[in-house]
């Protein structure tokens, strides 16, 4: 997917190298001159090389993109509202409920799912997911070893012993709590915004 962004002094153009989401924080605090703001809060060190205002990117696989998807409940009970209304079902199974990994270059992309198989795609022609790679050829073995480096550096274990899929016998999830635990946490405001934009009924 294309990341857009208007920079005051900087003239149009495109690069073509992969980026992450992540890479805004530090492009922001540059901008602002305020890279000295999230000590002061303790929040996330400012990054220079991350920027991408940075010539270059000297971070760690700088040259892949990583994400990470955790199991949605909430956007999952929209989408299960909006099935069931236009009368589809949604087989048990679906990878959408399920926690991934991502690791992708500008044509290439593997998925690392809690609950399938290991996938791998091409994406010559654009984002769409329509040309596996093998997952033993080499090239999915190279975006497999650059999403393990990933996972080493989150130090966040992928399996827990609440299971595979996330959930524990009573259907809390890998923290011990449930859908409606978290709702009860939320405040008001931020409940009736998730009922504004169709996540809750």
């Amino acid at each position: 997917m294309p990341l857009l962004i208007r920079h005051p002094d900087l003239e149009s153009g495109r690069v073509g190298r992969t980026v992450e989401l992540l890479d805004l924080y530090d492009t922001v605090l540059e901008t602002a001159a305020a890279s000295g703001a999230p000590e002061r809060v303790g929040a996330r060190p400012f990054e220079p090389d991350r920027s991408l205002l940075s010539a270059g990117r000297s971070i760690p696989d700088g040259e892949y993109g990583f994400a990470e998807y955790h199991r949605p409940e909430i956007e999952r009970k929209q989408l299960e509202t909006k099935a069931t209304e236009a009368e589809i079902e949604i087989e048990g199974g679906s990878r959408f409920g399920s926690r991934m990994r991502v690791a992708r270059t500008a044509d290439r992309k593997y998925v690392r799912n809690e609950r399938f198989p290991d996938e791998a795609y091409r994406l010559a022609e654009g984002p769409v997911e329509d040309a596996p790679i093998d997952p033993d050829t080499a090239t999915a073995a190279e975006l497999s070893d650059a999403l393990g480096r990933f996972e080493e550096r989150l130090d966040v274990p992928w399996a827990t012993e609440a299971g595979a899929d996330g959930e524990t016998e009573d259907g809390a999830d890998r923290g011990g709590e449930s859908t409606e635990q978290r709702l009860s946490r939320m405040d008001a405001r931020t409940r009736q915004r998730l009922r504004d934009l169709g996540y809750l009924e």
